[in-house]
């Protein structure tokens, strides 16, 4: 070895052993296979530790007339970023007030969700034998 080579030798074993590794085919085959091991094994021990668990409801638009939203999503609070179904979630926005049109969730990796919601707007008062209904633009009864 000539001493004005930067390398070591212990370096030239570590490079000379990977490079023969890396020869032998079944470490070609399981290669990709370890990896994407890796990968899963990181992503579980984070789900463990709660990285990836729901923890905050962030709303794009102001709601005017809307009001404790935050009864139903907080029972999602806690669920799994990747097992929270978004589509249960709008259908329990969606029949929890009469004023929701539509409603939009998305999820915000790693543990946020955005909530969009289109509301009916009141046009019409109408009484009818003491009662007063509140209807929306669409001829919706958002009240009585």
């Amino acid at each position: 070895m000539n001493p004005a080579h930067p390398i070591n030798n212990s370096t030239e074993v570590k490079i000379s052993f990977y490079k023969k590794l890396c020869r032998k085919k079944w470490f070609r085959i399981l290669r990709p296979i370890l990896i994407a091991g890796l990968v899963v094994l990181i992503i579980y021990i984070l789900t463990i530790i709660g990285v990836f668990k729901i923890k905050e409801f962030e709303l794009e638009n102001e709601l005017e007339y809307i009001d404790n939203l935050s009864t139903v999503t907080n029972q999602y609070l806690g669920q799994g970023y990747f097992s929270l179904n978004l589509e249960e979630l709008e259908n329990d926005i969606q029949t929890y007030d009469k004023y929701v049109k539509k409603v939009t969730a998305e999820k915000i990796f790693p543990n946020k969700i955005r909530i969009s919601i289109e509301e009916y707007e009141p046009l019409y008062y109408l009484e009818y034998k003491e009662v007063c209904y509140i209807i929306s633009e669409d001829g919706y009864i958002l009240e009585e």
